[in-house]
């Protein structure tokens, strides 16, 4: 995605001088890495689903659980990995039930036709509800949900690249009425540009 209007290009360099950290240097992302990464690995480790289980599974909703106490408790650059990896969990349980739809089409011969919130986000999203036993209200799953997407495109594929960003970042991310989602990408797309990691 590129930059065709400059006054769009002169919020984008002002949001990348407030979010990427100054003294950045490689040194220092390696001690931040150092400090993040058992935690890191933690997230990972309790979160990851294999595609080829069922949205039946008890793991899933001890994933939704785990990552939600880490929501709920954390702050800064753990809270902002656990929102990244919550949009790969949906992600994940989108692929685990487009897959038991399309063995139930094939078994039983079943349309494909889709009643309105029969849709993959939404028995994703139903059964972040019910895994976390009705602590949070649909619109606030959801918007968990955004804010998890809004990370995910200002770190590019690289969840680590989080550890140079400042405070400012978090702010950016839950601003959705000053910041669309196009202009968070192109800052994502600036910040992998210009880190020099």
């Amino acid at each position: 995605m590129e930059i065709d209007d400059p006054s769009n290009a002169t919020l984008i360099d002002a949001l990348c001088t407030k979010v990427l950290r100054q003294e950045t240097s490689l040194e220092s992302f390696a001690h931040s890495c150092t400090k993040i990464w058992d935690i890191w690995m933690t997230i990972l480790s309790r979160t990851i689903l294999p595609p080829d289980i069922t949205t039946q599974d008890p793991r899933i909703a001890t994933a939704f659980i785990f990552l939600e106490n880490v929501i709920s408790q954390a702050e800064g650059v753990i809270q902002w990995l656990a929102y990244i990896q919550l949009t790969q969990l949906f992600t994940t349980l989108r692929i685990i039930i487009r897959n038991e739809r399309e063995i139930s089409r094939r078994l039983l011969g079943s349309s494909n036709l889709r009643r309105r919130g029969t849709g993959e986000d939404s028995i994703a999203i139903d059964l972040c509800e019910n895994a976390l036993g009705g602590t949070l209200k649909r619109a606030q799953t959801v918007e968990r949900r955004r804010i998890g997407r809004r990370w995910v495109s200002l770190v590019k594929g690289s969840p680590l690249l989080s550890l140079t960003f400042t405070e400012e970042a978090e702010i950016i991310v839950n601003d959705f009425k000053r910041i669309h989602n196009g202009n968070l990408s192109l800052l994502g797309d600036r910040i992998a540009q210009q880190c020099p990691l």
